[in-house]
């Protein structure tokens, strides 16, 4: 990987990791605890359950990565594109596309791995 690619993931991973450290701090925040210490509801921010809200984290985490997926198949046409015939570049540009796109089906496999264990968790919770 070149400089460039390697400051884009370092920026992307900077803002995924401050986003949901920033999301998680949003929810304690509207805790409120009993006399018994048991946590009496959410009240600030949301009334759900913190399954809700880690099934809605994790879904929005891997919709915000398949977004990325697609921007770097993107990336990939757009170098193809202004190859101008330069065999490096069109390698190049391929193996951009091969690797987001098998990016995004285990994105999608995890998707549906985590649908999957929601639905057959949902009837112990």
């Amino acid at each position: 990987m070149n400089k460039i690619t390697w400051k884009i993931f370092g920026w992307l991973s900077f803002l995924i990791i401050s986003v949901f450290l920033t999301y998680n701090k949003a929810f304690a925040q509207g805790v409120q605890f009993d006399p018994e210490g048991k946590i009496k509801k959410a009240t600030k921010l949301t009334d759900k359950s913190p399954v809700d809200v880690t099934i809605v984290t994790i879904q929005w985490v891997l919709g915000f990565l398949g977004l990325i997926g697609v921007v770097f198949i993107i990336y990939g046409g757009f170098t193809w594109m202004t190859a101008a015939g330069n065999e490096e570049r069109v390698k190049k540009a391929k193996d951009i596309i091969k690797v987001a796109v098998i990016g995004l089906m285990v994105i999608l496999l995890s998707w549906a791995f985590v649908l999957f264990i929601i639905d057959r968790t949902q009837t112990f919770i």
